[in-house]
C-alpha cells in the first residue's frame, strides 16, 4: 500500500519543490543559507547575481573577505537562536549599494542554520535623503510655509512661520489661515484666490496680514494645490515672503519721487534731460510752456536745431568730451522771432549722466531767467556808485584840509609839530583815510563775500603802526574797568603790511578781547620778533572758546558770538575777515582756549623784512623849483575840494588853476595851457568825460601832450572802464590818496 503511495507523494513533493522554488525565485530579495560552520549551503540567484557568482560550498567569510564589516557583524560570532532575527544596514559594499541584511535561526536538516536576508535598500534611501533634504529646505526657510486640506484647516507651519506670526506650534495646527485676516483686503480677493486654487492653478498676490500681537504686515503668497497620482487635490500649500520693510521703502520712494515730481513740474527753472546727441527726451512743463510746444513735441527733436547757438553748441559738445559740469551765468540771449522780449539773461548748467563705467548716456540741462536779477544788480551797482561819490565827497576836503595843515606844520619848528593842532591834523588825515578805506569795503560788499580786499601795503614800523589800536584799546578797557597791559618790542621791527588792514586786524582782536571779558579781567597785547616772523598775541582772561568750535572759530558765522563781533567803527564781518587779511599779508592766525570761562588767546604771525632794511623818506614830498613846476588844472564842482587841492599843489609848487564846472575850464584851458587836468566826473551840464574829451582836443590842435587824471567818487570797474575809454590817463577814486597823485606827477 505504502509502495503504490509514495509515486505519489513524490509527485506532491516535486510540485512543492517546483513551487518553493519559484517562490524563491520571486523573491526579490538575496539570500544565503549558512550553517554553524560558516559554510554556505545555499544562495539564491538574486544574490548570486549580486557577489557575480555562485557562492554555495563556500566559507561566507571568503565571499565577504572585501568587506570585513560583514564578518565584524556576523552572527556566527555572537549566539542566535532559532526563531530569533537579527538586522543591519550596510553601506558601501557590492557597489556602492546599501543593504538591508537580516539574520534568522532556523531548523534545516535536522539542524540550525542561518538565513541572511539581503534586501537591496539604496533607491530608498536616496529617495529619503531627498525627502529630509527638502524638510531641512522647508523647516530653515525664511519664508513661510503653509500646508492645509482642501477644507483649508492647517495640517503644517514651518518655524519661520511661528517666528513671523508671533503664534506656537499648538496655535496653529487645526486652525484657518483667517486667523492671521486684517480686513485691509476686500472679500473679493479672498473669494478669488479659492475659486483659482480650487480649480486646480496657482494664485499669486500681496496680502496685508496681522500678527498674534496685532501689527499688520505685507507678504507676497503663492498658493498651490498639491495633487495625488490621480489628479485629485489633495492639499494647498502657500509660501508667503515678508517684504513690509521693502513696501515701506517702496512708498517712501514713491512719494519722494511724487514730491520731486512737484517741486519739477512747478518750478521756474527750466529742466530737459538730452541723450548723448543733444536729443529731447523730457522736459518739465516750465520748459515745453517757454518753448509753445509739449513734451511729446519736443521729445526726439534735436536741441541745436530748435535753438542754433554756435557758443552754447562748443560748450555743450565740450561737457561730451570732457565729461565735466559746465555752467554760465547771466548769459545775455535774444530769441528770434520774439523781440518783443529784447535781450534776457540766463544761468544754465549741463550736467553729464555716467553709467557705472563712465561713459554718458545723456545730460541735465537746467537753465533759469535771471534778468530780473540782473537788473537788480545793475541797479544795486548804480546806487552803490552813487552813494559812493555822495559819501565820498565831504570825506576829500577833509582829507585835503589835514594834509595841508601837515605839509605847513613840516616847515616849522619841532615843538610846533607835536602841538595839539599838529597831533589834531596827523589825527584828521589818519582817521580820514581809514574812512576812506572802510567805504571802499563797505560798498563794494561783492568784493568782501568774494575775499578780493586789496591790500596797500609798505614798509611799517610795528610799534608806530600799532599805537592807534593799543590807544583804542586802553581808553576801551578803562570804561570796562578791565586791566590792559602790553609788551612790544624794545628795537624797531620793520613790517611789509597795509597799515589800515594791520590796525584792522589788531584791534578787532583787542576789542574782541574787550568785549568778552568781564569787568576786573585782564588783557594784554604781545609782539616778538621771531627768525623771520612777527608774533602778535592777544591774550584774555574772559568766556573762552568750546574746545569743540576752536577748529571752526575763523568760519563765516561760526557758532560763537566772537565770530559776529569786530571793533566799534569797523565793518562787522568778524574773525573771517580778519583770517583772510592775515592770509593775504602771508601770515597765520590761531585761536587757543582751555574751554568755556578759561579766557580765549589770539596769534597772529606776519612776515618781517629783511634785518638791513632801513626806513626812508619816501613819505617826505620835496617841493618843487620853478623849473619843475607843472600846469595843474583842477576842475570840481565840489567847491571846498577843488580849493583846497589848489592850495595843497600850491604848497608843493605846482602851478594851479581850478574851475567849478566843464564849460568854464574849458575856457580856462584855452589861455592857461594845462599839462595836467585833474578832473571830477560828475560834473553837471558837461560831465567829466566830455570835459577829457574836449580838453584832449584842445591839446593836440596845439601840438601839446596833456595827462588827464580822473579824480571821482565813482570807483566801480565799470567806472574805470569807462574813464580809460574816455581818454583818462589815471582814475583816483575820492579822497584821493595824495601821496600817490604826486608820485604820479613827479613821474610826468
Amino acid at each position: 500500500m505504502e509502495l503504490k503511495k509514495r509515486p505519489a507523494i513524490n509527485k506532491i513533493l516535486e510540485q512543492e519543490k517546483t513551487l518553493a522554488e519559484n517562490i524563491l525565485k520571486a523573491i526579490p530579495d538575496g539570500f544565503n543559507i549558512i550553517d554553524r560552520n560558516c559554510d554556505i549551503i545555499y544562495q539564491n540567484k538574486v544574490l548570486q547575481d549580486f557577489f557575480g557568482a555562485e557562492a554555495i560550498g563556500k566559507k561566507c567569510y571568503e565571499v565577504y573577505k572585501d568587506d570585513k564589516r560583514q564578518c565584524d557583524l556576523c552572527p556566527l560570532k555572537r549566539p542566535i537562536k532559532v526563531g530569533q532575527t537579527q538586522t543591519i544596514e550596510v553601506s558601501g559594499v557590492m557597489n556602492g549599494k546599501t543593504f538591508l541584511i537580516s539574520h534568522s535561526g532556523i531548523k534545516l536538516n535536522g539542524g540550525e542554520q542561518i538565513l541572511e536576508v539581503y534586501r537591496d535598500i539604496t533607491d530608498y534611501r536616496k529617495i529619503e535623503e531627498k525627502l529630509l533634504n527638502l524638510s531641512r529646505a522647508v523647516e530653515q526657510s525664511h519664508a513661510s510655509i503653509v500646508i492645509t486640506d482642501i477644507d483649508g484647516n492647517i495640517q503644517y507651519v514651518n518655524p519661520y512661520f511661528l517666528e513671523t506670526t508671533g503664534y506656537s506650534w499648538n496655535e496653529a495646527i487645526g486652525q484657518n489661515p483667517r486667523i492671521l485676516k486684517s480686513d485691509v483686503q476686500p472679500k473679493e480677493m479672498y473669494r478669488e484666490l479659492w475659486k483659482t486654487i480650487k480649480a486646480g492653478q496657482a494664485w499669486q498676490g500681496e496680502f496685508c496680514n496681522k500678527k498674534k500681537n496685532g501689527e499688520l504686515y505685507w507678504e507676497r503668497v503663492s498658493v498651490s494645490p498639491v495633487k495625488n497620482t490621480a489628479g485629485m487635490i489633495t492639499s494647498f500649500v502657500a509660501v508667503k515672503e515678508d517684504f513690509t520693510e521693502q513696501r515701506n521703502d517702496r512708498e517712501r520712494l514713491a512719494q519722494e519721487h511724487k514730491i520731486i515730481d512737484t517741486i519739477i513740474e512747478n518750478t521756474d527753472m527750466l529742466l530737459v534731460y538730452f541723450d548723448s546727441d543733444f536729443n529731447y527726451i523730457w522736459v518739465n512743463s516750465a520748459y515745453a510752456a517757454f518753448c509753445g510746444l509739449n513734451a511729446k513735441e519736443l521729445t526726439g527733436k534735436n536741441y541745436f536745431a530748435l535753438f542754433p547757438d554756435q557758443g552754447n553748441e562748443i560748450l555743450f559738445r565740450r561737457a561730451r568730451s570732457n565729461g565735466e559740469i559746465v555752467k554760465v551765468k547771466a548769459r545775455a540771449v535774444s530769441f528770434d522771432g520774439q523781440p518783443q522780449l529784447g535781450v534776457t539773461y540766463w544761468d544754465w548748467q549741463l550736467t553729464p549722466i555716467k553709467d557705472s563705467g563712465g561713459a554718458i548716456h545723456g545730460f541735465v540741462y537746467s537753465t533759469t531767467d535771471v534778468t530780473e536779477n540782473k537788473t537788480a544788480e545793475d541797479e544795486k551797482n548804480n546806487f552803490i556808485a552813487i552813494m559812493s561819490h555822495e559819501l565820498r565827497s565831504p570825506l576829500s576836503p577833509i582829507l585835503t584840509s589835514a594834509q595841508l595843515i601837515n605839509a605847513h606844520l613840516s616847515d616849522i619848528a619841532a615843538e610846533d609839530k607835536s602841538s595839539a593842532i599838529g597831533q589834531a591834523a596827523k589825527m584828521i588825515e589818519k582817521q580820514s583815510k581809514i574812512m576812506a578805506r572802510l567805504l571802499d569795503d563797505l560798498l563794494d560788499i561783492t568784493r568782501i563775500n568774494q575775499g578780493k580786499i586789496k591790500l596797500k601795503t609798505q614798509a611799517l614800523e610795528l610799534v608806530e603802526s600799532l599805537d592807534n589800536a593799543i590807544g583804542t584799546a586802553r581808553r576801551l578797557a578803562a570804561e570796562q574797568k578791565q586791566t590792559f597791559s602790553v609788551s612790544l618790542p624794545a628795537e624797531p621791527v620793520y613790517i611789509k603790511a597795509d597799515p589800515v588792514r594791520l590796525e584792522q586786524i589788531v584791534i578787532n582782536l583787542l576789542n574782541n578781547a574787550i568785549r568778552f571779558t568781564p569787568a576786573g579781567g585782564q588783557i594784554r597785547l604781545e609782539a616778538r620778533q621771531l627768525p623771520g616772523a612777527l608774533e602778535i598775541r592777544v591774550r584774555d582772561t574772559g568766556i573762552g572758546i568750546e574746545k569743540t568750535k576752536l577748529s571752526s572759530i575763523f568760519n563765516l558765522f561760526a557758532g560763537t558770538p566772537r565770530a559776529y563781533i569786530s571793533a566799534p567803527g569797523e565793518l562787522g564781518i568778524g574773525l573771517k575777515l580778519i583770517k583772510n587779511l592775515a592770509t593775504a599779508h602771508g601770515g597765520t592766525i590761531t585761536a587757543n582756549s582751555l574751554g568755556l570761562n578759561q579766557g580765549s588767546e589770539f596769534i597772529v604771525k606776519l612776515p618781517v623784512l629783511l634785518p638791513d632794511y632801513s626806513p626812508d623818506n619816501a613819505g617826505q614830498q620835496a617841493r618843487l623849483t620853478a623849473a619843475d613846476k607843472l600846469r595843474l588844472l583842477i576842475i570840481d564842482d565840489n567847491k571846498d575840494i577843488a580849493d583846497m587841492q589848489a592850495e595843497l599843489f600850491n604848497f608843493y609848487g605846482y602851478d594851479t588853476r581850478v574851475s567849478y564846472d566843464g564849460q568854464s575850464a574849458l575856457a580856462i584851458a584855452a589861455d592857461y595851457k594845462p599839462q595836467v587836468a585833474l578832473v571830477d566826473i560828475g560834473l553837471p551840464v558837461m560831465d567829466g568825460y566830455q570835459v577829457a574829451g574836449k580838453l584832449k582836443e584842445m591839446a593836440d590842435k596845439i601840438g601839446q601832450k596833456i595827462k588827464l587824471i580822473a579824480a571821482t567818487g565813482y570807483g566801480q570797474d565799470e567806472d574805470k572802464r569807462r574813464s580809460r575809454q574816455a581818454g583818462f590817463d589815471h582814475h583816483f577814486v575820492k579822497p584821493v590818496d595824495f601821496d600817490a597823485l604826486l608820485k604820479v606827477l613827479k613821474e610826468i
